[in-house]
């Protein structure tokens, strides 16, 4: 195995290097999905995007990326951070030695314009704790998300204290019933969730009002304070339920 680090800029953007993790392991994903990475992807090189991708005889089988995180799509915000929205190998590459590779390449094209990169990890991802703690990683707190308690990893990279801060929740307004939905193209995940979960809507036996926010956009993040959530009357957060498989009838029902 001969793996190189391809470094992506504007001007050499092969569309094979907008793959994601969940792409590349889970081939049930719908091109939709795909397509709205592929334009995240494009759209935020222009605006900081690192991505680096690890590449073996032609084939995608790594990949780290990361982004300023006061415009990331997360619910944290801290000066002089980036964030690591994912850090990903096959099964057949996953190695200490290619995990090192791909974060001491992004912490070389960081040099010194960072005080440090943060990311988030569960043990239900592959930023698992345990694996990124080998490269520095220390945990700083843990939010909640999807139902499950995830914790923040950070790495500082000027040996000063990383402090981040979790924007404020602020739910949506709305007259029940209602759902909202948010979701970031980043992630072909979110995309594929949002498709299913239009298409349930239009099947359900009552009239529920749905809106869809788009957590790519900084600005939802910074007025609601959710970037991965379905909410239901602003309320109950029933996203694990949906995404784990239970129809959108049973839970409005509820």
């Amino acid at each position: 195995m001969s793996i190189k680090i391809f470094k992506t800029k504007p001007e050499n953007f092969p569309e094979k290097v907008a793959l994601c993790g969940c792409d590349v392991i889970d081939r049930r994903l719908i091109m939709g999905a795909y397509r709205k990475r592929t334009e995240w992807v494009y759209d935020n090189l222009r605006h900081g995007l690192i991505i680096n991708t690890a590449i073996d005889c032609g084939d995608v089988v790594g990949q780290i990326t990361a982004l300023p995180l006061n415009k990331s799509p997360i619910e944290l915000k801290g000066d002089g951070l980036w964030f690591i929205p994912c850090i990903w190998m096959t099964p057949r590459a996953a190695s200490p030695m290619l995990g090192e590779q791909l974060i001491d390449g992004l912490v070389s094209d960081l040099g010194s314009s960072a005080n440090g990169v943060v990311t988030l990890s569960s043990e239900l991802w592959m930023n698992h704790k345990h694996f990124i703690e080998r490269f520095g990683f220390e945990e700083l707190g843990s939010i909640e998300r999807v139902g499950d308690k995830v914790d923040i990893m950070g790495l500082s990279l000027n040996g000063a204290e990383i402090a981040v801060e979790l924007i404020e929740r602020k739910p949506p307004k709305g007259v029940p019933p209602r759902l909202d939905f948010f979701c970031s193209a980043h992630c072909p995940s979110h995309a594929s969730a949002s498709y299913r979960l239009q298409n349930e809507h239009k099947n359900l036996e009552r009239e529920v009002q749905l809106v869809v926010h788009d957590s790519s956009d900084r600005s939802v993040i910074e007025q609601f304070g959710y970037s991965w959530a379905l909410l239901v009357n602003g309320e109950r957060d029933v996203l694990k339920n949906f995404i784990t498989g239970e129809p959108l009838e049973e839970i409005v029902r509820r």
